[in-house]
């Protein structure tokens, strides 16, 4: 097998999913342009220590780009990677994708719908390698473009952190993302970020905050002491219906539901100790939009607090 020529040929699948963005619809488009994904046989999955892994030049250009269009762009992709399997053929587009949302600085990478690792696989492959080290790319790039104040212990990545350098995602790929490291190690000891920081990013989170997210979105399961296993519903489950409900009877909430769901999150995954502006801000990073004035915030939480305590 020619292994150049297949490489080449998944190249330029890639190419022509990225021609989209020159039919992207701009700000107030009322459609996005119909999907053009396609088998591509014959791929050769991207090897984590491969020279030829290419990056996108930043920035990008955002100027006729539409927030939700990108949104749904990256739900296609995602679709497509579960359906098919091969993260070759859909890499560029999500890293492209993936990158414009950062810069758009609206909704954080933990709150994307994105390909992902199955949690139970024999052996991890170069494919799953390669997506790993892209989405630690795109969560050092998310809090280099919100201007997050990040102080690595080691000198040499402060720089690349620095609001005043430009992101170079082949570095921070070649001295953070593809290291043989633990993510405890990443996030807590070498990179020093905060709860609030970790739970806005898909990988640079401790073990313990990711289960945190995924039993509040998912559920969990109970081994119980018999040997049979039960599923315990997720916690965010009981608000929601909580919440529609109280829509269905109050249409001053109607239309509000998610940001409702999001202060309740926020407040949740923060902890009791985040300010009103935290929890609003983290709020607004869940629903891809500006965050609410921290006192209208705060209300917001009081009145849902009433109606979950009547419910």
């Amino acid at each position: 097998m020619d292994t150049r020529q297949d490489t080449l040929q998944a190249d330029e699948f890639a190419d022509d999913l990225l021609a989209d963005f020159d039919a992207v619809p701009t700000k107030g488009s009322p459609s996005a342009p119909a999907s053009k994904w396609s088998d591509a046989e014959n791929k050769v999955e991207p090897k984590s220590s491969s020279a030829a892994i290419k990056w996108p030049t930043l920035p990008l250009n955002t100027s006729e780009v539409d927030h939700q269009h990108l949104v749904l762009r990256l739900t296609e992709i995602t679709s497509h990677y579960r359906t098919h399997h091969s993260y070759a053929t859909v890499r560029s587009a999500f890293v492209e994708t993936s990158l414009l949302l950062n810069q758009l600085g609206l909704l954080a990478p933990a709150f994307r719908e994105q390909p992902s690792i199955p949690r139970v696989v024999k052996a991890r492959t170069n494919s799953h390698t390669q997506l790993l080290i892209d989405q630690i790319v795109i969560d050092c790039h998310w809090l280099h473009s919100r201007g997050e104040k990040v102080q690595p212990r080691w000198n040499e990545l402060r720089r690349v952190f620095s609001s005043r350098s430009k992101f170079n995602c082949s570095e921070i790929a070649e001295r953070l993302a593809a290291k043989n490291w633990k993510t405890e190690f990443r996030a807590n000891d070498l990179l020093l970020l905060n709860d609030r920081q970790q739970m806005q990013l898909a990988q640079l989170c401790t073990a313990a905050k990711k289960e945190a997210r995924r039993t509040l979105f998912e559920g969990s399961r109970d081994f119980g002491s018999t040997g049979m296993v039960s599923r315990i519903p997720a916690r965010v489950t009981s608000v929601r219906l909580a919440i529609n409900n109280w829509a269905d009877r109050t249409h001053q909430i109607q239309g509000h539901e998610d940001m409702y769901q999001a202060l309740w999150v926020a407040r949740e995954l923060l902890g009791p100790a985040a300010s009103h502006p935290q929890i609003a801000e983290f709020a607004g990073l869940q629903c891809g939009c500006p965050p609410l004035h921290p006192r209208t915030a705060s209300e917001k939480l009081r009145r849902l607090q009433e109606v979950l305590a009547g419910s």
